[in-house]
Parts: structure tokens; sequence; C-alpha cells
């Protein structure tokens, strides 16, 4: 069995040495048989940013204790791997396994002694192809120069900067590059977006991943798609760590989804010196600010919102009134104070406080004497009752691609509501969701 490690301070200068490549190599400390102790690998870590982390035992010497595994690699680095705490597998079938998946995992490129100590760091960066879109590539340049050097100039301005003082940190956007060179393919930049967080002081792990979820959360509904980038940069001072997991990236490149943009509506502006702007871009930095000062419950009809984004294989009918489930509860939060006497607000009701921004689409013509909002609201009560309101009639109902338009109507709905939160004026949103609504008008939709 692997014996405990002593635990103490980390001694001497530190020296960055470069991550470790997998296939890892788990090693630790065994007795022999004469008493001495040698160091022997026992385990391989596996990760793939498409299937996850896989640890498999390459002997039977050790347990694997509860739902984190802390261990160091061949080459002297630290890795603590993590699963999820609801699924903690029976001991007897663990020990009969040979390997086991998990959620994520922490690798630094330094041994951590202090044990029991918790990982504590002072800046996260999120990096990756997921995050492509968000602004313009920078311009890059490769000159051959006739004595046979080469010149390289790559613009990589910062696009962001300034305080998050809902969680004490500094928020950095810019553009870093990838350069890569061979004698067959020649030189290739490639433009990788990248948001940097640092604090003034160190804080624990997992307020680093709170904060790194909720703020991947923001772009999911800002962007219509999903960042599961599978690898976060962590630093403590010059020490570097990096968070690795099962990536989920969602892109979403249909026209329905280039319908939601903001920036394809909303008006962008000139920087000082010219350099041409998103809206997006120039509100994230506040916007950031909100959305951190926001509780769960405030935050959670948009974070739902973009989920139902991201799950394409849902029934269409769920996921519309999933939409209009998150419209009511926004139309909530905006309106606390129940009716008098104690009479409830009905859906339809909440709806047509909408009716000023769900205006000016062209709709096929219907012998209905319901608003459209009411329709609304009485299908998406049908789909979760499943039994019709007694005020129903026939043509009430929306049916088939109707469903699916009307999904992404309210979808704009919950965006535009999203700007009037991070304290946009009531015009831009108007503006916004009459201009959505046009563009879906337009799109022939499917139903399934």
């Amino acid at each position: 069995m692997l014996e405990e490690q002593t635990a103490q301070p980390s001694e001497g200068p530190y020296f960055d040495i470069p991550f470790e490549e997998f296939p890892l190599k788990v090693v630790g400390p065994f007795k022999t048989e004469e008493g001495k102790v040698v160091e022997l690998s026992w385990a391989t870590i596996e990760f793939d940013p498409n299937a996850g982390l896989t640890f498999r035992y390459d002997q039977d010497l050790a347990d694997l204790p509860g739902t984190q595994v802390h261990a160091y690699t061949s080459n002297g680095q630290d890795l603590l791997l993590f699963r999820n705490k609801e699924g903690i597998p029976d001991k007897a079938i663990w020990n009969i396994l040979r390997s086991h998946f998990f959620e994520y995992a922490l690798q630094s490129n330094f041994r951590v002694y202090e044990a029991d100590g918790p990982a504590v760091f002072d800046t996260w960066v999120l990096s990756g192809d997921a995050l492509k879109g968000h602004s313009s590539a920078s311009p890059t340049e490769i000159k051959n120069l006739q004595e046979g050097s080469i010149q390289l100039t790559v613009d990589s301005k910062v696009q962001i900067e300034g305080p998050v003082p809902a969680i004490n940190a500094v928020l950095k956007a810019w553009v870093g590059f990838n350069f890569e060179s061979s004698m067959l393919g020649g030189q290739t930049i490639r433009p990788v977006p990248e948001y940097v967080f640092r604090y003034p002081t160190p804080i624990a792990f997992d307020e680093v991943r709170w904060h790194e979820e909720l703020f991947r959360e923001l772009l999911d509904f800002i962007w219509c798609r999903g960042h599961g980038v599978p690898t976060v940069h962590l630093k403590l001072g010059l020490r570097k760590s990096r968070l690795l997991r099962k990536s989920v990236h969602v892109p979403n490149s249909e026209e329905t989804y280039r319908a939601l943009h903001f920036n394809r509506y909303l008006k962008a502006k000139k920087t000082e010196n010219a350099r041409k702007t998103s809206f997006v871009e120039d509100h994230l930095l506040t916007w950031s600010n909100v959305w951190f000062s926001m509780s769960d419950t405030e935050r959670r009809p948009f974070i739902q919102a973009a989920r139902l984004l991201k799950s394409p294989a849902m029934q269409t009918d769920l996921r519309f009134a999933g939409a209009l489930h998150c419209l009511e509860a926004l139309d909530k939060q905006k309106n606390p104070t129940p009716k008098p006497k104690g009479k409830p607000t009905f859906l339809n009701e909440r709806l047509q406080r909408l009716s000023h921004r769900w205006i000016n689409v062209t709709r096929p013509a219907t012998t209905s004497q319901s608003s459209y909002l009411d329709r609304l609201a009485y299908t998406r009560n049908e789909i979760i009752h499943m039994e019709p309101h007694p005020e129903v009639q026939p043509g009430d109902l929306l049916e088939g691609s109707q469903i699916t338009r009307a999904y992404y109507e309210a979808i704009v709905m919950i965006r535009a509501s999203f700007l009037d939160v991070m304290g946009m004026p009531a015009a831009i949103g108007d503006g916004y969701a009459h201009s959505a609504l046009k563009e879906l008008a337009l799109i022939h939709f499917r139903y399934s």
C-alpha cells in the first residue's frame, strides 16, 4: 500500500519545470521486504479533452481514497484528481476496477508539500479556441527579409482591463498568439482570445473554480454557445498550475443563433486610436461586475436559457416551455408584488408586459381571437400540465414549427431582459428585440 507522505514546508528555489505531457506516471514511496523505501510507478493518468481524465492502476499496490486523490508524477509535479461527491462508488467495487474516471484534475508544475493546506492561487486565465469570435483577430505579419532573417509583427493590444470589485479581482482581456513553424508548412500565427483574472491576495482553489464557472456561464449566455475550455491556467506568483477537464464546447453557427447575437444589432464605437470595438466588448467589464454581484436566484434564468441553447437534442416542446419558465421567473423578480386580495398573476399576464417588445413581426394569419402572447401561455401550460386551459379556443395552441419559432423569440426576450438587468437603457433592449424578431421571421424553422 502507498505510504502516507510526511507534510513539510516547501524549501529552496522554485524551478519552472514544463508540464509533463500525458499519459502521466503516478509514483509513490513503497517499503521493500528489507524495509527500505523506494519510489515506484503505480498508476497512469490519461487525459483526452473529448473524453476526460482516466486513472488506471499499473499494479495492485494502492487504494484511492474518497472523492479527491492527491498524487505526484515521475518528474516531481503535483496532481489533484477530483470525482463527483455524489457518485462515490462502493469501496469493494472501487478496488476491483483497474480504471476510474475523474471529472477534473489540478496539475501543478511543482511539488506541493503542504498536504494539509488548501491550494491557493492569485491568477487564472481562460484561453482557447472555444473563445474565438469574441473579437476580431489582431493583425499579424511575417516578412522574410533579404538577408535571410524573419520579421514577425504581432498586434496584441489589451481589449478590456479594469477592476471587478464584486470578487475583488482585476479582469484583463486580450488576444494571445500561438506560433507554429515547420519545414513543410511554413509559419502560422493563430490568435487565441484570453481572459485573465488577478487577485491582490491568493484565494482558495474552490473559489477560483466558482468564479471561473460563473464567468463561463456569462460567456455562454452572451455568445449563445458553450465555452467548456478543457484547460484553465492558474498561477501563484511564479508557480504555474492548470485545471484539466472534459471539453463541452458547443459551436452554434446556425442562422438562428446568428440572429440572436447582440453585436448584429447594437452599435459599436471607435476608441481614441480609431480601433473599432464591439458593443459587448465595450460593456463586458461592467456586465461582469453586475453578474458577479447578482444572487444565484437572479442569475438562474439566464443560466438556464444558455443551457437550453446548448441542448439542441432536447425536445422542442420542453425547450419552449423552459424558455417561458425563465421569462416567468424574470418577471417575478422584476414585479414581486402580488395582485390585490392574493390573486395570482398568470403567465399570459406576465407575458403581456412584454407586448411592447414582442411586436413588429409578420405572423401567419390565424382565426383565433386570442392574442399571440395568450397563445404562448396556453401552449406552455398544455405542455406542462397536459390538459387544455378552459378558455382555449380552436386555433389557440401553437403547433409544429410555430413552437420552434416561439422558443427562439422567447430567448430573444430573455436576452433583452439581460440588457435591462445589466443597466442598459430600456431603448437598447427594445431595439435589440425588434431587430432580432424581424430576422427570426425570415427563417424557416423545423420542429422536432
